[in-house]
C-alpha cells in the first residue's frame, strides 16, 4: 500500500556537510574574478587575452602568411586555455575539501601549481586543505613559503597566525597577527582570504573573515558616503550573506544580502541568494519575485534558475519549475543539484521512472550529495524498488549522520519490508532532529497501526495534529486506524478531514473510496478512486481498487481495462495481477483467471488474498484438493481472515467433510453474521449433517440478505423437500429458475 508523502523541507537541500554549491555555478564553488578597486576594471583570463589577439592577427593579416599562422596559433593557444579553465584543479580541490577528501584535493592543488608556482590564492587554499586534514606542521610550512614569496600578502599572515595558534605556538601567532595588520594597508585584494574559505565551504570562518573586513573597510560606519565604502562591497555583503544561509541563519543572511543588492556586477548573484535565504525562510512569494528579478539580471546563470525552480515549486507551479530547470540543464548538463531537483519536481507529477533516472543521474555526478540520496531513496519506494530505497536512504546517512530526513526515510523503508523494530529505532533518531515534524508522528503512528497497537497509533497522531494543526497526514492516517477496526464512518470523516486541508491529496481520496467501497456504497467509492487517478494517473493502487469496484457492480469490461492498466504501471505489484484474474473469473474466462492469479501468487507468496482468489477458482473448477492446499495456506498467512475460513469449509463440504466444514463455516459466521454466501454454505453444511431445522433457518436468513442468489434458493428448496414442505419447496426452486434464466449466476 502506497506510503504517505514526506513534509516538504525548508532547508535547501544541500545544506550541510554534503552541501555541492553555493556560488554561480550549482556543482562547484570557482573563485569568482576579483576587481581591481584602483582602475575598477575587471581583469579576463589569459584564454581571453590570447583569443582576442587572435582575432586581431586575423583581422590585419591583410593576406600576409606568417600573421594567417600566427592567428591559427594563438587560436588553437586559445582553445587550450579555455579546456584549462573548464578543468581547473582548483575547482577540483575546493570540491574534494568540501567532501572532506583532503589528500585529494592537496593533489588537485598540486597539479595546479604547474600553472601558477607564486599563486598566493593557491598557498591559501594548500594550507587550508592541510590544515583541515589536520597537517598543521606541512600547512605552517607551506605558509611560511609563501609568506617569503608575498611579503606584503596579509591574508597569508592571518592564516599562519591562526594555524600557529592551534599549533599552541601563541608568541608566533601575536608576532603574525601584528604583520598582517600592517600588511593589510598595502593588501591589493582584501578578499582573497574570504574567497578561499568560501570557495572550500569553509562558512563560518568566512563569516568571521567577511566581518573583520567589514570592519577594516569601515562599512559598518552608518554615516560613511556609499562612494567611500569601496568597489567590493556588494561582493562581500553577498559572500558574507550567502555563508550565513548555509549555515541556516537566514535572518541574519537576508540582512546582509539586502545590503548587496544595490548594484553592481554581483548583484544578480546577491539577489539569486536573497532569493533562496527568502525561500528557506518560508517566504516563498517574496522569494519568487526576487528571483525573477536576479533572472532578469542574467538570463543564463543555471544555479538561480535552479533557485527560481525551487521558488516556482512551493508555490504550486510544477509546470513552470519544470521549465525552469529544463533551462538550467540546457546550461549545465553536468549539474548534480539541478538533475535532483527535476527529479523532485517528475515525481511531484507523478513521473516515477523519469524522476528516478534524474535522481540516479545526481547521485552518478555527485557521490556525496546526500539529499540526492534521500530523494532517490523516496521515489524508488513509490515505484517499489525497496532494495535501491534501502541502499539510497543509507547512502544519505552514510554521508551526512545526522540528516533527520534521511533516517525518516530509512524508516520508511524499513517499514514497507516490515522490520518494526529497526524502523522504529530510525524514525525515533529522525524525531530527534525535529520531534514536532508532522509527518515522522505519523509514520510512526502508521507503525503502531501495523503492530496492531491502535490507541498509541491514535496518540501519535493527536500529537501530530496538535503540532500542525493544517497537516493532512495524521488526519489520513486516522482514517486508515478507523477503517482496520471498522468504524467506517469514522473513518469517512477523518479521510474527509484530510482532504479539506489538501484537495489534491491522492492517498486519501483512493482511501476514502477503498472505505466506500467496504460500506457497498459503490458510486462515491466510484467517484473518490477516480478522483485519486485523476490525480496521480500512473497510481496503481487506485487502479486496483476502482477495478474491484467496477468489477463487483457487474461492470466486467471497464474493470478489466482498469486492472491491466494496473498492471503496466506497476509490473510486479501482485495485487493488480490478483484483481485483475479475479475479473476474469467473475466473466466465466477460468483459464486466463487462473494463469493471471498464479502469476500474483508467484509475485507475493505471502499474500493471503490471492491464495484465496486461486483457491476460489480451483474450487470452481471441482479441483477440491489443490483448492484446499490454496486455501489452509492463506489461513495460515492470515489466521483472521473470515472469507479464506469461509472458502476453506466450502472446500471441506465439497469433499465430504461436513464436520470440518461445520466448524469453520460457524467462525466464518460468527465474524460475519451477514454474509449471505456465508450463510448459505453453513446452511448447505447443516443440511448434509443432518441438521435441517438450522439449515432452513440459516438459509431463510441468507435469501433475506440476498435473494437474488439462485444457488441459496436451490439448497433452500431441497431443505423444504426434507422437511416435507412440498409447496414451499416448489416456490423456491421455482424462485432459483428464474433467477438462473434472468442469468444471475453463484
Amino acid at each position: 500500500m502506497p506510503s504517505l508523502p514526506p513534509l516538504a523541507r525548508g532547508r535547501p537541500p544541500c545544506y550541510g556537510a554534503a552541501a555541492t554549491r553555493c556560488n554561480r555555478t550549482p556543482e562547484g564553488l570557482a573563485p569568482r574574478p576579483r576587481r581591481r578597486r584602483r582602475s575598477g576594471t575587471t581583469p579576463v583570463s589569459e584564454g581571453h587575452c590570447v583569443a582576442f589577439r587572435a582575432y586581431g592577427l586575423y583581422s590585419l593579416r591583410g593576406g600576409a602568411r606568417s600573421r594567417g599562422v600566427e592567428a591559427r596559433e594563438c587560436s588553437a593557444a586559445a582553445m587550450w586555455h579555455e579546456q584549462r579553465d573548464n578543468e581547473d584543479p582548483r575547482r577540483t580541490g575546493d570540491e574534494r575539501v568540501r567532501a572532506g577528501s583532503y589528500q585529494q584535493a592537496l593533489d588537485a592543488y598540486e597539479q595546479a601549481r604547474a600553472y601558477d608556482p607564486t599563486d598566493p590564492e593557491l598557498v591559501l587554499r594548500i594550507a587550508s586543505a592541510c590544515e583541515l586534514a589536520g597537517r598543521l606542521d606541512e600547512a605552517i610550512e607551506v605558509l611560511e613559503e609563501g609568506c617569503a614569496l608575498h611579503p606584503l600578502n596579509a591574508h597569508l599572515r592571518r592564516l599562519l597566525a591562526h594555524i600557529l595558534a592551534r599549533a599552541g605556538r601563541r608568541a608566533e601567532a601575536r608576532e603574525m597577527r601584528e604583520q598582517a595588520e600592517t600588511c593589510s594597508q598595502f593588501q591589493d585584494d582584501p578578499m582573497q582570504l574570504a574567497s578561499v574559505l568560501y570557495a572550500q565551504g569553509r562558512y563560518e570562518h568566512c563569516v568571521t573573515e567577511c566581518r573583520r573586513l567589514i570592519v577594516a573597510l569601515g562599512l559598518d560606519d552608518p554615516e560613511l558616503p556609499a562612494f567611500l565604502r569601496g568597489g567590493d562591497h556588494e561582493e562581500l555583503y553577498a559572500k558574507l550573506g550567502s555563508s550565513l544561509r548555509m549555515l541556516g541563519r537566514l535572518d541574519e543572511a537576508i540582512a546582509a544580502l539586502e545590503k548587496a543588492v544595490d548594484g553592481g556586477p554581483d548583484a544578480a548573484w546577491a539577489l539569486a541568494e536573497l532569493g533562496a535565504a527568502y525561500r528557506e525562510r518560508g517566504d516563498v512569494h517574496k522569494a519568487r519575485e526576487v528571483l525573477e528579478r536576479a533572472i532578469e539580471h542574467n538570463r543564463d546563470d543555471p544555479w538561480a534558475l535552479g533557485e527560481l525552480g525551487k521558488a516556482y515549486r512551493d508555490t504550486g507551479k510544477p509546470g513552470a519549475a519544470f521549465r525552469m530547470y529544463r533551462r538550467a540543464l540546457r546550461l549545465d548538463p553536468n549539474s548534480a543539484w539541478t538533475w535532483a531537483h527535476m527529479g523532485e519536481v517528475r515525481h511531484d507529477r507523478g513521473e516515477f521512472e523519469q524522476a528516478q533516472q534524474a535522481l540516479r543521474r545526481a547521485c552518478e555526478l555527485d557521490p556525496n550529495y546526500a539529499w540526492a540520496f534521500a530523494m532517490r531513496a523516496h521515489n524508488a519506494l513509490d515505484l517499489g524498488l525497496v532494495d535501491e530505497a534501502l541502499a539510497s536512504a543509507r547512502r544519505a546517512i552514510e554521508l551526512e549522520p545526522d540528516y533527520g530526513w534521511a533516517w525518516a526515510m530509512l524508516g520508511e523503508v524499513l517499514l514497507e519490508r516490515g522490520e518494526l523494530e529497526e524502523a522504529e529505532g530510525a524514525l525515533l533518531r529522525a524525531l530527534g532532529d525535529d520531534p514536532s515534524d508532522p509527518w515522522i508522528l505519523t509514520q510512526l503512528a502508521h507503525l503502531e497501526l501495523q503492530r496492531g497497537a491502535y490507541e498509541r497509533a491514535i496518540e501519535r497522531c493527536e500529537e501530530a495534529i496538535r503540532c500542525e494543526p493544517q497537516a493532512p497526514w495524521p488526519w489520513a492516517k486516522l482514517g486508515e486506524i478507523a477503517s482496520a477496526r471498522e468504524r467506517f464512518d469514522e473513518a469517512v470523516a477523518h479521510f474527509e478531514q484530510a482532504i479539506r486541508r489538501d484537495p489534491n491529496y491522492d492517498w486519501a481520496w483512493a482511501h476514502l473510496g477503498e472505505v466506500h467501497k467496504l460500506c457497498e456504497r459503490h458510486d462515491e467509492a466510484e467517484r473518490c478512486l477516480r478522483r485519486a487517478i485523476e490525480l496521480s494517473p500512473r497510481y496503481a493502487w487506485a487502479h486496483v481498487e476502482l477495478g474491484e469496484v467496477l468489477s463487483t457492480i457487474g461492470r466486467s469490461d471497464e474493470a478489466i481495462a482498469v486492472l491491466q492498466r494496473a498492471t503496466e504501471l506497476e509490473p510486479e505489484f501482485a495485487a493488480a495481477w490478483a484483481e485483475l484474474g479475479y475479473a476474469h473469473w467473475w466473466r466465466g474466462e477460468a483459464e486466463r483467471a487462473e494463469r493471471y492469479l498464479r502469476k500474483a501468487v508467484a509475485l507475493d507468496e505471502n499474500d493471503a488474498r490471492s491464495h484465496i482468489q486461486l483457491g476460489e477458482v480451483l474450487l470452481g473448477q471441482h479441483r477440491v484438493e489443490e483448492a484446499i492446499e490454496r486455501l489452509e495456506r492463506a489461513l495460515t498467512l492470515d489466521p483472521d481472515s473470515t472469507w479464506a475460513r469461509a472458502q476453506l469449509g466450502e472446500a471441506y463440504r465439497l469433499r465430504g467433510e461436513a464436520d470440518r466444514a461445520r466448524e469453520l463455516l460457524e467462525a466464518a459466521a460468527e465474524r460475519a453474521p451477514r454474509d449471505p454466501w456465508v450463510l448459505s454454505v453453513l446452511g448447505a453444511a447443516y443440511r448434509e449433517l443432518g441438521e435441517v431445522r438450522r439449515a432452513e433457518a440459516t438459509l431463510q436468513r441468507a435469501v433475506e440478505l440476498d435473494p437474488d442468489d439462485d444457488w441459496t434458493w436451490e439448497e433452500l428448496a431441497a431443505a423444504y423437500r426434507e422437511l416435507q414442505r412440498p409447496g414451499k419447496a416448489r416456490a423456491a426452486r421455482k424462485r432459483a429458475l428464474e433467477l438462473r434464466r434472468r442469468g444471475q449466476r453463484r
